[in-house]
């Protein structure tokens, strides 16, 4: 279940007179559910959303994104690797999350949101690919998937393309990554110089008609880097 339903719930229940057993008999289950339901162990039904909020007399969040989301968080603590609450269906799946990295200067598409200097959010899990390990030169529980959008990296990555990102920190002057600068994940080429105070990150792209751009090194959040990418050679 989706955190901002259970944040929901939980503040509808601090209306007054409003109760797990309340939200219980409003749905015909048992109180325990609603219980497991605040915990996240629960999945909350689409046509349970009306008869709670019609119990707790508050309006019902959007139903524009998916009740359930299978969710990928990525957090600092953890060395940016994924929690085990996700698991593949299949032996060695890695998940392709619900983002889209522009390849241009800003955000494109749904956000990764990553808050500097603590957790980030989850995102909705849309495939899962098999990739051998041999392939990507990496064990897949420490690779997602996202495809990118913009023609900036042209024409080594292009709109759609799908690319699978390592989450690390570390910069390899030269290669791959995606980042978040403030406006939305990217998928650029980086290079440290050092020989400024403070030292500056060069954020380039691979298309020449595309300036590039410095930003101080610890001003740029690196969600990961490109260790490989997907290329569908037909038309849909």
């Amino acid at each position: 279940m989706s955190d901002r339903f259970v944040e929901w719930i939980r503040e509808g229940l601090k209306r007054p007179g409003k109760t797990q057993i309340g939200i219980a008999n409003a749905l015909g289950i048992a109180h325990p559910q609603i219980t497991q339901m605040l915990k996240g162990k629960r999945r909350i039904k689409v046509d349970e959303i009306p008869k709670i909020a019609a119990y707790l007399e508050i309006a019902a969040p959007s139903m524009g994104e998916p009740i359930e989301p299978q969710r990928v968080p990525f957090e600092e603590s953890n060395a940016n690797e994924y929690r085990d609450n996700w698991k593949p269906s299949m032996p060695g799946g890695l998940p392709q999350i619900d983002a889209r990295a522009g390849t241009g200067h800003g955000t494109v598409g749904s956000v990764v949101t990553l808050n500097r200097g603590g957790i980030t959010t989850g995102h909705l899990v849309t495939q899962e690919w098999v990739v051998p390990p041999t392939v990507l030169g990496t064990p897949p529980k420490k690779v997602f998937a996202l495809p990118v959008d913009g023609t900036s990296m042209e024409p080594g990555l292009n709109t759609d393309d799908i690319v699978f990102v390592e989450p690390t920190e570390r910069i390899k002057s030269g290669e791959i990554y995606v980042i978040d600068d403030g406006d939305g994940p990217m998928v650029k080429r980086l290079r440290i110089d050092r020989n400024e105070l403070p030292p500056r990150l060069w954020v380039t792209s691979d298309n020449p008609a595309v300036p590039d751009f410095w930003r101080p090194l610890g001003a740029v959040r690196i969600i990961g880097q490109v260790i490989g990418k997907f290329v569908r050679m037909r038309a849909r």
